[in-house]
């Protein structure tokens, strides 16, 4: 059965540019073993999800669902949950704070954008 982590997995895997072979390696399983996992067919164990979090640089609350934030940064996962923003917002707010000279020209920046988008979705 096809579930949030079995699809996320997957997704995990080949975003890190991995094969189910190198997977398999690093959990000493045979490849059948990851493919089983990314296709629901069973369910890997506590121990796997943690490997799984580790190898793929994400949050295993990622990986079961919990959240749509895939960062194991803490205060970035923070600022998504508190604000709704995705990670790539956040990202990009953070770097345009870490370049502008003070907060009038975050804020202008921030109003430009936002004429922008209003005027493509019109």
């Amino acid at each position: 059965m096809i579930t949030i982590l079995s699809i996320r997995l997957k997704e995990s895997r080949i975003k890190n540019k991995l094969t189910q072979e190198r997977v398999a390696k690093e959990f000493n399983v045979q490849r059948q073993i990851i493919s089983y996992f990314e296709t629901g067919k069973r369910l890997p164990s506590i121990l796997d999800i943690i490997k799984f979090a580790k190898l793929y640089n994400t949050s295993a609350d990622y990986l079961l669902g919990l959240t749509a934030v895939k960062t194991t940064n803490k205060d970035i996962k923070f600022i998504c949950d508190y604000t709704g923003l995705n990670e790539e917002a956040v990202e990009s707010i953070r770097k345009l704070v870490s370049v502008a000279r003070d907060k009038e020209d975050v804020i202008r920046h921030l109003i430009t954008q936002a004429n922008f988008m209003i005027r493509v979705l019109e």
